[in-house]
């Protein structure tokens, strides 16, 4: 039987009645031709090609109908996208980790072929030198009895990302990889089989990745044919009616028109994944991606908790932070210069427990953490400015004159995950000010602060994102900052509302002369300090510290209705999905499941 009358039949049979779940990882019900009392297996098929530029793919695919005959298939039964999120630009060691670990580069912190984190300050915890579980290793954990496969080419990369599978095999060329694998699925009992095909990222390293080279669309058409016939190979199971299987094409990175792959262009980072089933029905995603850094640490000291001298704490290196220059470039940010100013920005905060046991401290409380502010001092007073810190399950805004200092606490949001937040700062009266905080695009603060004016708290400060000096020890600040934009208007709550959901302004935008900053620009090829203004001329750039600041991307998450961010971190959970495995709140991956939003489709 033909491969496409197999996928398609298989569909008119599934979509025939409807289904429903009652055990994880398999489907009853009623199936033409098959004792309806009998289970339905789920399977996984991952079908690994690096250096697919989703960009290419999609030209590619426009252009030239027919050429990619079964990858156009399982597109018409999935979900898909040509913006697939690959996540740093730390080179290929990275990418792999990031999709087979199921941690982008920011908790697991690896850029070399060891696999070993390169420093103990990952945001996850894992220990410099140590490696982190990959997909095999959790499979494992979840069903000791899942039978699994890898069929790959490089036996370092094997070690690594095939390690726990039942049966493992290296060899040097496409053609051999799929005839050991089309063997093995028509032979042996299969759950999870993981087949990597290397011919497109090979021809694209010699010529470039693009539609214009030859070389690399004629490798596309093979690895086409390649994954027909890995369809074929499971349209011949004995117990083919008895399976349900997930399709999954997936590239740790993409590549440049120059050959180069795993950096900051975006036909590098935004590659192509597909998840395909004859049960999903056919959707693409396009999400835009925004930029952002890792603050964490202090300054080079050792330091103790403020209610106990026991475990010291130790910094050998500068933090992570990002400031502005100080004095005359410190002035767009204050809020006199134009009588006020909106400052938004993206956080997630990390818990930080390395005092857990001690007095207020422990998980989320940050009591004195400065995450954002203008001023000499986090907690210190007699020094003009404004600050943000944590207070237990708030946050609390610090206003400073030089001689009176107060404190107002205000909401914080869901601490772990991206929230959006905006102020703004205005002269109210004569010896007051009025101020509105935002969450998520929703203003949920609007209050005065008596003996106070935006000139009494304007000063030649740096502007801060990150730890500031503090004189209380609970907890260092941990927390991701993206998507930083300087406004010199206080807008209007449905402008707020907007942006909240917006990682680029574009220059149409209504307010776009009121922008002074936006920070979106964290990559730069050579550059790991600076994170660019991308409005030239109206404020300084900002300067990340520490050795090799931690920079990553995403995409904004449920608060904005984007379900699917499509990334290459999440290709675990939709794994563990598929098969029906809860995962452990305690591996705390950044991969988030999104197959789960059309459990409609998957179960009709």
């Amino acid at each position: 039987m033909n491969r496409f009358l197999w996928l398609f039949g298989l569909a008119i049979v599934l979509f025939a009645s409807c289904k429903k779940y009652n055990t994880p990882g398999y489907l009853e019900g009623e199936k033409a031709g098959i004792d309806s009392a009998k289970v339905f297996a789920r399977k996984v098929l991952l079908v690994q090609i690096d250096g697919l530029p989703g960009k290419e793919i999609e030209k590619y695919l426009t252009t030239n109908k027919g050429k990619l005959t079964n990858l156009e298939k399982l597109m018409a039964v999935g979900k898909y996208s040509f913006k697939t999120l690959a996540g740093a630009a730390n080179g290929e060691a990275t990418a792999w980790s990031t999709q087979f670990s199921g941690y982008d580069y920011s908790s697991h912190q690896i850029k070399d072929l060891s696999f070993k984190s390169v420093t103990d300050q990952s945001r996850r915890g894992f220990a410099k030198n140590s490696g982190v579980p990959g997909l095999f290793t959790r499979l494992n954990t979840l069903n000791t009895e899942l039978i699994s496969y890898s069929f790959m080419q490089s036996k370092e990369l094997s070690s690594v990302i095939s390690q726990g599978a039942t049966e493992r095999f290296v060899f040097t060329n496409d053609v051999d990889v799929v005839k050991s694998a089309v063997d093995i699925i028509n032979k042996r009992a299969v759950d999870f089989c993981l087949v990597e095909l290397t011919d497109p990222v090979i021809a694209g390293k010699n010529g470039g990745f693009t539609v214009e080279n030859s070389k690399y669309t004629d490798a596309l058409q093979k690895a086409d044919a390649n994954i027909g016939k890995l369809l074929d190979a499971i349209q011949q199971r004995t117990n083919v009616n008895q399976e349900d299987w997930m399709i999954i094409v997936s590239s740790s990175f993409g590549g440049t028109a120059a050959g180069v792959t795993a950096n900051a262009e975006n036909s590098s980072l935004e590659t192509f994944a597909l998840y395909s089933s004859p049960r999903l029905s056919e959707k693409k995603f396009d999400d835009d991606k925004f930029s952002y850094f890792h603050a964490y640490g202090y300054y080079p000291m050792v330091v103790k908790h403020s209610e106990n001298n026991t475990n010291p704490r130790g910094f050998d290196e500068m933090g992570y932070r990002a400031q502005s220059p100080a004095n005359e470039g410190s002035k767009p940010f204050n809020f006199s210069t134009t009588g006020e100013l909106l400052i938004e920005f993206r956080m997630r905060t990390y818990p930080d427990n390395y005092w857990s046991t001690l007095a207020g401290s422990g998980g989320y409380t940050f009591y004195s953490n400065q995450f954002i502010g203008k001023d000499s001092s986090a907690i210190a007073p007699n020094t003009p400015g404004w600050s943000i810190i944590g207070w237990n399950n708030e946050f609390s805004l610090r206003l400073d004159d030089g001689s009176y200092n107060s404190k107002a606490n205000i909401s914080r949001g869901t601490d772990g995950i991206w929230n959006h937040y905006a102020i703004s700062i205005k002269n109210y009266t004569a010896n007051s000010v009025v101020i509105r905080w935002y969450i998520n695009g929703v203003q949920r603060e609007y209050f005065t602060m008596a003996n106070f004016t935006v000139e009494s708290i304007s000063n030649n400060y740096p502007f801060t994102l990150g730890f500031n000096e503090q004189d209380e020890f609970y907890a260092i600040t941990s927390a991701d900052y993206g998507n930083v934009r300087v406004w010199n208007s206080s807008l209007t709550n449905e402008d707020v509302a907007r942006l909240a959901c917006q990682t680029t302004v574009p220059t149409s935008d209504p307010n776009y002369a009121k922008l002074i900053a936006s920070y979106d620009q964290i990559f730069i090829p050579g550059n790991k300090k600076i994170w660019k203004n991308s409005i030239v001329g109206r404020a300084a750039d900002l300067t990340i510290s520490g050795k090799d600041p931690i920079k990553d991307y995403d995409r904004l998450g449920t608060s904005c209705k984007i379900t699917v961010p499509f990334r290459t971190v999440d290709l675990l959970p939709q794994v563990f999905y598929w098969l029906g495995y809860t995962v452990p709140a305690e591996w705390r991956l950044d991969g988030r499941l999104f197959l789960n939003q059309f459990e409609n489709e998957i179960t009709r």
